[in-house]
């Protein structure tokens, strides 16, 4: 997130190729202290900052599955969302 804000391309491209292992996965739930939200939301972020647009819609698209399998709606909010 913090490449995204700042807009640092390096940082970027370093957050995507170590999340795109963990893209069926919910942020945090390893910790068993805080879950974030299905990895690929942020990867469709970080893909679309990229350009990639392809990536970026199949990882939000991933990222809505995810979501609405965990019933969160908050997430299946932010999933639907995450390229406007």
């Amino acid at each position: 997130m913090l490449g995204l804000g700042l807009r640092d391309d390096d940082r970027v491209e370093e957050a995507y190729a170590g999340l795109l292992p963990h893209e069926e996965t919910v942020c945090g739930a390893w910790t068993a202290t805080i879950a974030l939200g299905p990895t690929a939301t942020l990867l469709a972020r970080l893909a679309a900052h990229r350009g990639d647009v392809t990536a970026a819609e199949a990882h939000r698209k991933k990222a809505v599955e995810i979501a609405e399998r965990t019933g969160n709606p908050d997430w299946i909010a932010a999933a639907r969302t995450a390229l406007d």
